[in-house]
């Protein structure tokens, strides 16, 4: 790639695979994602985004069972003697 860093001006050698942005070597390893074994390089902007959606779907699952936990203990509290 001949283009320049987004970030710096240093010559960019990937891009992000989200937002496109062209990436130098340095803001590339600073922004991998979670597996860097399927070699998807993220810019720092976009991997906050997907770790925030990742933590935010993990908040809603747990206040989703913990209702569904209170509900099943009233119900089976009133019917069972």
């Amino acid at each position: 790639m001949s283009k320049n860093c987004a970030k710096c001006d240093e010559s960019a050698i990937t891009k992000c695979s989200e937002c496109k942005i062209p990436l130098c070597k340095d803001h590339a390893e600073h922004g991998y994602s979670i597996a860097p074994q399927y070699s998807e390089v993220k810019c720092y902007e976009c991997n906050e985004k997907s770790q925030n959606r990742i933590k935010l779907t993990g908040a809603i699952i747990s206040i989703a069972l913990f209702i569904s936990t209170f509900i099943l203990l009233f119900y089976f509290g009133t019917h069972i003697p």
